[in-house]
């Protein structure tokens, strides 16, 4: 091979890099487009929720004083309960919190096996009205029971003035 085909080889070899850096960064392009269209398409969709856009029922507890809120949650519980196959040994409505009149709480324990326990932690914070296990403390005995200590809250909305 004499200098002449070294010239050309080398020309062929440059210009076939060119053409796949080429395609490579055509191709980064349109990913860094695509993924840029998404990113815009998310932002608009998130832009036209508002606080406004939200249902009442999914998230508050109706209920005509704290102490018919605190029922309603607790039935909720038992219902609960009863659904995940969970024993459900004490649930206790606390007093109403003056600093947030519109805060349901309760406490309860239950134990069962850790698929009930799960299950009714789900059903807790699965369903509308919004649910939320402020606090689980979780223990076993024997490995095969488990018993779990939670502080569930809601939020209510009273039809009559606040306690």
């Amino acid at each position: 091979m004499n200098a002449r085909h070294m010239t050309w080889l080398a020309l062929g070899v440059g210009a076939l890099a060119l053409i796949l850096s080429i395609g490579a960064a055509m191709q980064a392009g349109l990913h860094a487009w695509q993924l840029r269209q998404q990113i815009d398409t998310a932002i608009a969709d998130q832009a036209n929720q508002s606080d406004q856009d939200a249902l009442p029922q999914l998230y508050l507890l109706r209920a005509p004083s704290h102490g018919a809120a605190g029922a309603a949650l607790l039935t909720r519980l038992r219902a609960g309960a009863r659904l995940a196959g969970v024993s459900l040994q004490r649930a206790e409505p606390r007093p109403v919190d003056p600093a947030d009149p519109a805060s349901v709480k309760i406490s309860a324990q239950a134990s069962g096996s850790t698929r009930a326990i799960a299950a009714f932690l789900y059903e807790i914070e699965a369903k509308p009205p919004a649910l939320i296990v402020e606090r689980a403390r979780l223990s076993t005995d024997n490995g095969k029971t488990v018993s779990v200590d939670i502080l569930v809250s809601a939020r209510a909305q009273y039809e009559r003035s606040a306690p």
